[in-house]
Formats: C-alpha cells, sequence, structure tokens
C-alpha cells in the first residue's frame, strides 16, 4: 500500500478484499494505535501467534498486516478448516498484489484452541499472542486458552466485542465480555501479568455493509467522499477516549486487554 499505516485508507482495500467494509477498516484503525503503544513498551515482535480467526466478522487480516510490517514470522491457528482455507485464500489474493507477503506465514488447524502447547505450535515462546473475536466463543475453554496463551507468549492482546453494549450484541449475533471481565480472565491464570493497558474501543454507528465487485472496490477506495469520510472518522478515533466512561461502557463496541509477563501492574 501507498498510504502510510496510521490512516484508515490504509486498511480499507484490506477490508474490502474479507468482503468487509469501512467499518472493519476503522475497526483495524483503532486496533492499530492500541498495538503500536504496545510495541513501544515490550519491542517489536519477531514471533507473533494469531490464536484463531474471528468468530463471524472477517478474518482479522490486520494482524497478518502487523507481521509483513514487522517482519515477523506469523503462525495462525483455529479449529475451523474453512476459517483456515478461507483466511488463505484472502492471503493469496493481497499477496498477488503486493500488499501482504506469504514467506514467514504457516497455518495450523487445531482440535481445541484451550489445550493449544508447545508440540501443536513448533515450539519455542512468541513475542505476541493475537487474539480478536475469539475468546467469548469459546464458553468453558476460555479459562483454558488463556492459560495457554501465557504459556506460549511473553505478551498477549487480547480484543473481544464489548458485553455492556446489548444493542451491537443483538445486531451482530455475538456475546461479548464487559473490559472488567476481560481483564480478570486475563489476569486469573497469570497472577504477575503485567497489564499494559485495557478499556474499550468505541465504533461508529456503520450502516450495513454493502457488497461491492472487484472493480467497485478499486473505485471506492480512491472516493473522494469516502476518503473524507475516513479522515472524519480518525479524528472520531482520535477523541472517543475522552467521552464519560459510563457511555464508552455501553456504547462501544470492542474490550480489550494487553499485557505481558512480569510484575502485576495497572
Amino acid at each position: 500500500m501507498s498510504e502510510p499505516r496510521h490512516s484508515i485508507k490504509s486498511y480499507y482495500r484490506l477490508s474490502l478484499t474479507e468482503g468487509e467494509g469501512v467499518g472493519t477498516a476503522y475497526e483495524y484503525y483503532a486496533k492499530a494505535r492500541k498495538l503500536r503503544r504496545l510495541m513501544e513498551i515490550v519491542g517489536t515482535p519477531k514471533r507473533i501467534l494469531i490464536a484463531g480467526l474471528p468468530e463471524k466478522f472477517g478474518l482479522s487480516m490486520d494482524f497478518f498486516l502487523l507481521g509483513h510490517d514487522t517482519q515477523a514470522e506469523i503462525l495462525v491457528v483455529d479449529e475451523r478448516r474453512e476459517r483456515i482455507l478461507k483466511a488463505q485464500e484472502v492471503m493469496a489474493d493481497l499477496a498477488s498484489r503486493g500488499i501482504l507477503s506469504v514467506g514467514r506465514t504457516r497455518f495450523s488447524t487445531v482440535t481445541d484452541l484451550g489445550e493449544l502447547d508447545g508440540n501443536q505450535l513448533g515450539g519455542g515462546t512468541f513475542d505476541l499472542a493475537l487474539s480478536c473475536e475469539v475468546l467469548q466463543r469459546l464458553g468453558s475453554a476460555r479459562d483454558r486458552y488463556i492459560s495457554r496463551l501465557w504459556d506460549t507468549s511473553r505478551n498477549i492482546a487480547v480484543f473481544v466485542p464489548n458485553g455492556g453494549n446489548s444493542a451491537h450484541a443483538e445486531h451482530s449475533g455475538l456475546r461479548g465480555l464487559c473490559a472488567e471481565e476481560l481483564l480478570r480472565a486475563c489476569r486469573q491464570e497469570r497472577r504477575d501479568a503485567r497489564i499494559h493497558d485495557f478499556g474499550l474501543l468505541d465504533m461508529p454507528p456503520f450502516p450495513p455493509g454493502v457488497s461491492r465487485s472487484q472493480d467497485k472496490r478499486e473505485e471506492a477506495a480512491e472516493s473522494l467522499l469516502e476518503g473524507l469520510l475516513m479522515r472524519a472518522l480518525e479524528g472520531y478515533c482520535c477523541v472517543e477516549g475522552f467521552w464519560p466512561v459510563a457511555v464508552r461502557a455501553r456504547l462501544a463496541h470492542i474490550a480489550y486487554v494487553m499485557a505481558g509477563r512480569g510484575n502485576a501492574g495497572g
């Protein structure tokens, strides 16, 4: 991509290739801002574990792009073979257009995300484990999943639908966790976890996604009107964190935790 990664536009073609739209591009932009801050604390990762693909929306291609930009080795695991195949298909498409490289990315289908171990993951320790729209769908395996992330990774970044936003849950069909629930889940298996950041990410109320042909995708990415919209959304992303906590707890779409091994922190 020619645009710098700190613009929503730099994620737009990525989301369109996944069959998503500006809402997913905004999500990728907002998450990337948090992940850049994490890397300022813990350093640039050399090995990244993508610990499961999203339950329903998108394929976490922003995580793949992070690996591409940092030249990290990536392992992607999921228990759903069809999701792995879809991610490979989209990644191959992006690679053919020079957006991503595939050489340092491996995929593996596992039987249970709650039973990840060194043998399944090829040994060694990952610098960063990434998880988006995964934890909330694991039910009773949730605690085992978090425990395995701590066993295999020095740092974790977990994003889930915000359980406090009942309207979003009803519209999307996704369950969720509030920020405090997610924080407890990430801490309980690692009492010495150093919490680098946790909280909520809001997203404006986007209209339902519009299906586009391949030609229309490129056209949309160059649209002046959509470009202006993306600029406005970047401004919104910078100020939404200043809304009152009670309001954000009800309206934010994503809860997240970023943590690492070390002394307990806040």
